[in-house]
């Protein structure tokens, strides 16, 4: 029963984000045209790998903040949401670096002409800064799941996803607005709103004040440091 509990909720997410995400290239493709859709698609690509690879540091919280938990150590378990998103936020900046001075360069390499790779550009930024705010946001659902907020968690992206479509629908269907940079800026908006919204109902609930103290009451990086430097000593 447990399993299923926990399982449904994330199936169903995927799900919806699969479907989301194709009535999104659908959308792009009709009613903004196929530079921008081939820039879209090539974007989502290669940054989104990228990103990926770096969600590493939120997927490991859902084994160490439930060992922490497990034990009854909440203290360690908001320090550890602490380390992922610092971690994140440090190796994001340098892959931010690298695709805003290449991303044009990797569009060319895949063949498209310089107006795709001029669109691309503009909506590479957007789509960055889209991303990292997506990357905090996961590190925090990382600990709701762990702490059996897996269903709330799951609402919480549903509705950034209708949120996302529906204004790229709105967007796109705008004569004046067929840019793949309104898209971008619908991410960002979304994404922004859905981590403020989000925080703002955890606060309320009080989901995570057994968590706060190794959140925000230390920095847990300089205390694992120097931790290790009294045991070499």
């Amino acid at each position: 029963k447990r399993l299923c509990r926990l399982g449904v909720p994330f199936v169903v997410q995927a799900l919806l984000q699969g479907i989301m995400e194709a009535v999104r290239v659908a959308i792009i493709g009709q009613f903004i045209g196929t530079k921008a859709l081939s820039a879209y698609l090539v974007i989502d690509l290669t940054i989104g790998l990228t990103t990926e690879f770096l969600g590493g540091f939120q997927e490991a919280l859902t084994t160490l903040c439930s060992q922490a938990v497990g034990a009854g150590n909440n203290r360690l378990a908001g320090q550890y949401v602490q380390t992922a998103i610092f971690l994140f936020t440090i190796c994001y900046v340098p892959v931010f670096i690298f695709w805003m001075a290449f991303i044009e360069d990797t569009l060319t390499w895949f063949g498209y002409d310089e107006e795709t790779a001029d669109i691309g550009k503009e909506f590479a930024m957007l789509f960055l800064f889209s991303n990292f705010i997506m990357g905090i946001q996961k590190a925090v659902i990382a600990l709701m799941n762990v702490i059996e907020l897996e269903t709330y968690s799951t609402l919480i992206v549903m509705g950034q996803q209708f949120a996302s479509t529906g204004f790229t629908v709105l967007v796109a269907l705008k004569a004046e607005t067929q840019s793949l940079q309104y898209v971008g800026l619908v991410f960002i908006g979304v994404g922004a709103v859905g981590l403020v919204v989000n925080t703002i109902i955890i606060a309320w609930k009080g989901w995570f004040d057994k968590y706060l103290g190794g959140m925000i009451g230390s920095f847990a990086v300089m205390v694992s440091l120097l931790a290790d430097a009294c045991e070499l000593s």
